[in-house]
């Protein structure tokens, strides 16, 4: 039987350094929170969070994350009214099971990984040899990325050490501004999980269309 997550806490009221709460205003399913917040000029900020079960399952964590940030206004009518604005345009991470991939995000991963992988690290030997077996298990997506985790066959060499973390790319994606970026996980000495992310709060596109990926920097154990 799956272990189900926990619903979305509201019972605890958020905190923002340097802001006043003013008001906390939830999706119909509680699963979005819009928060406005008010500081020492009385400039009203708006900003939403989503609630995050994605480690539920291994860690057994959920919590608030972050959502649509920095949004100004002089009035609490004013950001009342953004703030149902917001939360229409934030939206719970979306799950693609491994047969249900969207091509472009296919694609983004099948040329990203092998680069990221790509060096003469002695390290790095083993993670090459997990990438013929490697199976995307389930990707996802998320307001500013995605993440996608990796399975890979149990005869498969582990990498040494067993954990670490990094690697990035300038990925070039149709409609937005900058480049993405991007950090690999080694988990257990397999590949475990690459997050994509915008930067410069952009959300992420509903269709992704990678234009390019340059400035590959690969992933490097712990010295």
């Amino acid at each position: 039987m799956k272990d189900v997550p926990p619903p979305p806490e509201t019972d605890s009221h958020p905190t923002i350094d340097g802001q006043t709460v003013v008001e906390v205003i939830y999706s119909p399913r509680h699963e979005v929170r819009g928060i406005i917040t008010v500081d020492s000029t009385g400039t009203y900020q708006v900003r939403t969070e989503y609630w995050n079960v994605r480690h539920w399952e291994d860690e057994r964590v959920a919590f608030w994350n972050q959502g649509l940030l920095g949004t100004r206004t002089d009035t609490l009518d004013n950001a009342r009214v953004l703030c149902r604005e917001r939360l229409a345009e934030t939206h719970p991470p979306k799950e693609y099971p491994s047969d249900e991939l969207p091509s472009a995000v296919r694609k983004l991963i099948d040329e990203l990984l092998p680069a990221l992988v790509h060096s003469d690290h002695p390290g790095l030997a083993a993670l090459r040899e997990q990438l013929p077996g490697l199976k995307v298990k389930r990707v996802e997506s998320t307001l500013f990325g995605l993440f996608a985790d990796f399975g890979v066959d149990e005869g498969a060499p582990r990498a040494t050490p067993l954990n670490f973390a990094g690697g990035d790319a300038e990925i070039r994606l149709a409609g937005v501004v900058h480049p993405a970026g991007c950090t690999l996980f080694v988990r257990n000495g397999r590949l475990a999980t690459l997050d994509v992310y915008t930067k410069g709060n952009e959300p992420w596109p509903d269709n992704p269309v990678v234009e390019s990926i340059d400035c590959v920097v690969p992933i490097c154990p712990a010295r």
